[in-house]
């Protein structure tokens, strides 16, 4: 059987600490002179994209491709600093699940809502990123169903395979929603801010506390 797993970041495979929220309040500080951009704004599960979006028409700007570059540009320069300054964590399990799943034969690729020059530094940071050669990231548009199927997509292709089963791993329902939206199956892990009994009412078809047991893992992926 050919597997191909899914894997969100924040929450899922680390805790960057809010790492991303400031630097992408500091990179609308300093471009539009807007301190609170994101005041009260929810990043769970959410694509840098949509939260652009969301920021800029709250604040009434407008958004040239001349100012989504320099926006981005400051978004990672700033990252780079605020992970500098409190570099945050790997989840429980991790890097050995991702070891283990390679070991075994198992397709890794990445599902997320970060930008890729982001979502890679972040990864980067924990000595994460040499697992993941290929993924959807934010770009794929504003919503989560779109970024895992920019992820299936570009997985597919990148290891000329046709899975027999794909699975996304996720911390939030948002996850689990997009799972469902593309015909996968979702495993939906409390390791960020959503109990166990939060993710068991989106129904993922495995939910577990977090990566650290890999027997139960590689059951929930291959049996």
């Amino acid at each position: 059987m050919t597997n191909l797993v899914i894997f969100d970041i924040d929450g899922t495979l680390l805790n960057a600490k809010g790492a991303g929220r400031r630097a992408l309040e500091d990179a609308f500080a300093t471009y539009h002179g807007i301190s609170d951009a994101f005041s009260g704004v929810s990043f769970a599960g959410e694509t840098d994209l949509a939260l652009i979006q969301q920021a800029a028409q709250r604040h009434q700007l407008p958004m040239s491709d001349q100012d989504w570059l320099a926006l981005k540009e400051l978004f990672l320069t700033n990252l780079q600093i605020e992970l500098d300054k409190a570099p945050g964590y790997v989840m429980p399990g991790l890097p050995d699940i991702l070891f283990r799943l390679q070991y075994e034969g198992l397709y890794l690729a990445l599902g997320t809502g970060n930008f890729k020059a982001t979502g890679y530094l972040k990864l980067a940071q924990f000595g994460l990123a040499g697992f993941f050669p290929v993924g959807g990231f934010g770009e794929s548009g504003p919503s989560r169903r779109d970024v895992i199927a920019g992820a299936i997509k570009a997985a597919t292709s990148h290891y000329h395979i046709s899975p027999d089963r794909i699975t996304l791993i996720g911390d939030t329902p948002l996850d689990i929603d997009a799972a469902r939206f593309n015909h996968i199956r979702s495993i939906g892990v409390a390791s960020g801010p959503y109990s166990l009994d939060d993710l068991a009412k989106h129904h993922p078809e495995i939910l577990l506390p977090d990566l650290s047991d890999e027997t139960r893992i590689m059951d929930a992926l291959t049996s």
